[in-house]
């Protein structure tokens, strides 16, 4: 589980930084800090799995939280991502471009066309987001589970040392 967290990090962190500068160049500061928070998970994630190895219990616990937020997060992102796809403007620069190489589509099947592809994005999106939310609260009971197992186990409270 150990490397497959840090692996998870470090991609996080190699594929938002270029994010970063291209949220920068296009002024988009919602990818912005979608990126930079996503640099921040995979940091933070880095520091947990040190804390990990000194303390096991407390470092995993920390690492559910990580965990949860990159799920809340890549969830709310797609949801976003949805709903920024289906702009008219971007379906006309498609149909200009599809009209450029087969010839003049009929107004009828576009619409037709435009109509399902964005119920699709729309409804796939928000599908996959929460899919993907969903399998990082599952993660973080596993993580759960793992916390506890390298706790040791309680010492009962009614134990033959404390009667004598």
């Amino acid at each position: 589980m150990v490397l497959w967290i840090r692996s998870c990090a470090w991609v996080l962190i190699f594929f938002a930084a270029p994010g970063v500068v291209y949220s920068l160049v296009k002024l988009d500061w919602v990818g912005l800090l979608i990126n930079v928070a996503l640099i921040a998970i995979g940091v933070v994630d880095l520091r947990n799995l040190r804390i990990v190895e000194r303390d096991a219990p407390r470092g995993w616990r920390r690492i559910i939280y990580t965990q949860f937020l990159l799920g809340l997060l890549i969830g709310v992102s797609f949801a976003y991502a949805g709903v920024y796809l289906v702009k008219p403007e971007y379906w006309e620069q498609a149909r200009e471009i599809l009209e450029k190489i087969q010839g003049p589509v009929p107004d009828y099947i576009w619409d037709d066309a435009v109509a399902r592809s964005q119920a699709i994005l729309k409804w796939g999106t928000l599908i996959g987001g929460e899919a993907i939310f969903l399998g990082q609260v599952r993660l973080c009971f596993k993580i759960n589970r793992l916390a506890r197992r390298s706790q040791p186990p309680q010492l009962p409270a009614d134990s033959s040392s404390e009667k004598h």
